[in-house]
């Protein structure tokens, strides 16, 4: 035998090892002598600090999303997702249809609300996994972490040297500011709430959560303005509208009143969009400053901004740097910008931008719940379970 082939068919056999499997500083066990390698084929980081806000179901939901990155060549798929608290012990397995449904391309829901979930993270694409842990008020641990097993494809080259078919983590401090409390931006009977905390898309029928599964990108992260948001419309005998709601007068709720839900100082408004066809979609927007047409944003707190938006055309009665009072007037009710129906967007804020901002969980100081919405259509009929 040649030394010198040999040496080369050596050299080439180590060099094409090396192309494929980077060089990795691993720990070795004392006992065994094995290598404890923990490659994965996924990297899972968090959006968005965990949240908690009380339901109207008597439970505190804490609400954030996970970045899960797929760094391998091959489509992965998630068994499923396992939050655990401080001590390991397993508040919720997200698992089934419950996690195909919160498994979602990460820009969220297109403007059809057309499906946008993932079976499977595709190759080194990225995908956000929505989490709804739901616990006894005040019970809320101060860290949670995760364990999230997957699938790689056997036949996949990465599979062979993976060294786990599992993530363990990303550990990821809870908030420790609790809701705010504020005032009902609306008074009187009748106002449903669409699109509000926390379950995740088709929850309902014919209807999809367009607030919690929306996300956009902001630079050096990833905004969700709307997490906490509600859309109120207002429902009189099970209905939306009079007539067939193609024009904003029809609509129960056009030209409500809307009030301050907390005392403060203005920081934005805009006024003089003109109002949208019902039903029909906007052709008004053309910037990110549109989107939400008519609107007024108040400081209510360092770092906390109340949103007001879709504002009816020349309502707005507030003005830059006027500081309001809580239950002021702010403008009325009306169907402006990013906006197929006359209705009230609310939320608050970490920042006075609705596009990038994050939303911040609050809870109303009153409200009396009359019914839980089941369903509904667009000809402005709704399912409603009556609640004694």
């Amino acid at each position: 035998m040649n030394v010198n082939v040999a040496k080369s068919t050596l050299l080439a056999s180590v060099l094409l090892f090396a192309l494929f499997c980077p060089m990795t500083i691993v720990a070795t066990n004392a006992q065994t002598g094995s290598l404890d390698i923990p490659s994965t084929a996924l990297l899972v980081t968090p959006e968005n600090e965990p949240r908690a806000v009380l339901g109207d179901d008597g439970y505190d939901h804490i609400e954030y999303n996970l970045l899960v990155t797929n760094v391998s060549d091959a489509p992965v798929t998630l068994s499923s997702v396992d939050v655990t608290d401080d001590s390991g012990n397993q508040l919720m397995r997200v698992e089934g249809q419950t996690l195909a449904a919160a498994t979602q391309t990460v820009l969220g829901p297109g403007s059809s609300g057309s499906s946008y979930t993932l079976s499977a993270i595709p190759e080194s694409g990225s995908a956000t996994v929505e989490i709804d842990l739901i616990l006894p008020p005040n019970t809320a641990p101060a860290h949670l972490s995760h364990h999230i097993p997957y699938t790689i494809p056997d036949n996949d080259p990465l599979a062979r040297v993976l060294g786990r078919d599992e993530v363990v983590g990303p550990d990821i401090a809870v908030a420790a500011a609790p809701a705010m409390t504020v005032l009902p931006p609306l008074v009187g009977a009748g106002w449903g709430t669409l699109n509000g905390c926390c379950t995740p898309f088709t929850a309902l029928p014919n209807f999809s959560n367009l607030h919690r599964d929306t996300r956009i990108a902001a630079s050096t992260r990833i905004g969700s303005p709307e997490i906490f948001a509600i859309d109120f419309l207002r429902v009189t005998g099970g209905r939306l509208f009079t007539g067939n709601g193609t024009t904003n007068q029809q609509w129960f709720g056009f030209g409500a009143t809307v009030y301050s839900v907390a005392a403060g100082e203005v920081v934005a408004t805009h006024d003089g969009m003109a109002e949208n066809i019902p039903l029909e979609l906007p052709t008004t927007v053309h910037t990110p400053q549109d989107y939400a047409g008519n609107f007024v944003i108040v400081r209510i707190a360092p770092h906390v901004y109340a949103f007001y938006a879709h504002l009816k055309t020349g309502s707005v009665a507030v003005s830059v740097g006027q500081h309001v009072a809580a239950g002021a007037k702010i403008a009325q009710l009306g169907n402006t910008g990013n906006s197929l129906a006359p209705h009230l967007h609310f939320g608050l804020l970490d920042r006075p931008d609705p596009i990038t901002g994050y939303s911040l969980p609050f809870v109303f100081a009153n409200y009396v719940l009359t019914g839980l919405l089941t369903g509904g259509d667009f000809n402005g009929a709704l399912q409603i379970k009556q609640l004694a």
